[in-house]
């Protein structure tokens, strides 16, 4: 089977669409898509590019900068969720290791 490689923008669209339907299967009783998505776009937007490009620069070999890149998607995407939503801290986190587990997953694929 062929490896396939993509570039940030194909990344930054999978991410979002995938993270995005997470979301609202998660949050749909409590708000409507429209702050859904845009709620998704901003917390992708603030820590995708830090994975992509930041992260990588390290000199800290793979598995250590993979580890730190997720964890720190993992954190400020809770943090983010649970400004932008108005839910408590604890449940941002939930929401945010169920979307970035996923994605995470769905990347390796």
């Amino acid at each position: 089977m062929k490896h396939m490689e993509i570039n940030f923008f194909q990344a930054y669209l999978v991410t979002l669409l995938l993270e995005s339907i997470l979301l609202f299967l998660i949050l749909a009783k409590e708000f409507g898509p429209k702050t859904i998505l845009i709620n998704s776009i901003i917390a992708n937007s603030i820590t995708l590019p830090f994975v992509w490009f930041f992260f990588p620069a390290l000199n800290i070999g793979y598995v250590n900068r993979l580890g730190i890149s997720e964890l720190f998607a993992f954190l400020v995407e809770g943090f983010i969720y649970s400004k932008l939503f108005r839910i408590n801290i604890l449940s941002g986190l939930k929401i945010s290791l169920i979307c970035n587990a996923v994605s995470f997953l769905v990347g390796l694929i």
